[in-house]
């Protein structure tokens, strides 16, 4: 599934679940993240897992969702103001070229 994700140019999404521990129980997979924002951004895009899920394996039945109990969790990126400044720390002409051209980042 993380292939396919991969492949269809769903990196938020394979991002998020690549790192996430999965468990079967009976016919429901669980899955578990390490926050409630991964949790929020697995859940808007709950269809399309379960599309999947359901098309490659004739017994599967539900998803449910837990957050991890480590205080030491990883950052996704997942808006344009952060994959900038990611960029921008490693080439500071980024972040010059931003100013000089009076552009504001978006929240």
């Amino acid at each position: 599934m993380l292939d396919w994700f991969k492949s269809n140019l769903q990196t938020s999404l394979f991002e998020t679940l690549n790192g996430s521990l999965p468990n079967l129980n009976n016919k429901s997979l669980i899955l578990i993240l390490d926050s409630s924002v991964e949790k929020d951004f697995v859940e808007k895009n709950l269809l399309q897992i379960k599309g999947f899920l359901k098309r490659h394996f004739t017994d599967f039945e539900d998803i449910r969702l837990e957050i991890t109990k480590n205080t030491k969790s990883k950052k996704i990126l997942l808006n344009q103001k952060d994959k900038f400044l990611k960029l921008a720390k490693k080439n500071p002409m980024l972040e010059k070229m931003r100013k000089d051209l009076g552009l504001e980042l978006e929240m």
